[in-house]
């Protein structure tokens, strides 16, 4: 608690703007430890007020709401991360936690398929994200799709395990 309280502290005191912005992902990572989820969450809000393409605090307003079982928020924070255009690396992770947050938790099949078509795009020779690609597809009566991405699979696989999951699909 007293670094929690210098912590604020140091933040009323004003600072420049990346001075106020560490502080204040201090201050939300403070407020996890001590189980104060509205407190991140405010402590989050305010430093993306001061910084909105703040990836670090956008990465932890994801972690809070998946924590809480927010999936709505959560994607929100996602679709935020995915606009940052970064590396190839953290679009797709954003897009592939999209897909599973709308594809498990929300039954949004139609906006799964369209996050895993984006990591498609960004990694083409992924293959997991093309098998849970055809999974949705499958599952939105798009049968012929999905048999289509099921043989491009089984083209590109080479492990006897995965040949035999593919086609028996």
């Amino acid at each position: 608690d007293r670094l929690a309280s210098l912590t604020d502290r140091r933040i009323d005191a004003g600072a420049d703007t990346p001075t106020l912005v560490s502080l204040l992902v201090d201050k939300a990572r403070q407020r996890r430890e001590r189980g104060d989820l509205e407190g991140v969450i405010a402590a989050l809000d305010e430093c993306l007020e001061l910084d909105p393409h703040h990836f670090a605090a956008l990465k932890e307003l994801v972690d809070t709401h998946r924590g809480a079982e927010d999936w709505q928020s959560a994607a929100e924070a996602l679709i935020r991360i995915a606009r940052l255009k970064r590396s190839v690396e953290e679009q797709s992770w954003a897009f592939t936690q999209l897909a599973e947050i709308y594809d498990v938790h929300l039954q949004d099949l139609s906006r799964a398929e369209a996050s895993l078509r984006q990591v498609a795009k960004l990694a083409p020779t992924h293959l997991e994200t093309l098998d849970r690609l055809a999974s949705v597809l499958s599952r939105e009566n798009k049968a012929l799709e999905a048999a289509r991405l099921l043989e491009e699979l089984i083209r590109r696989t080479t492990g006897e395990t995965e040949l035999r999951d593919y086609r028996i699909r």
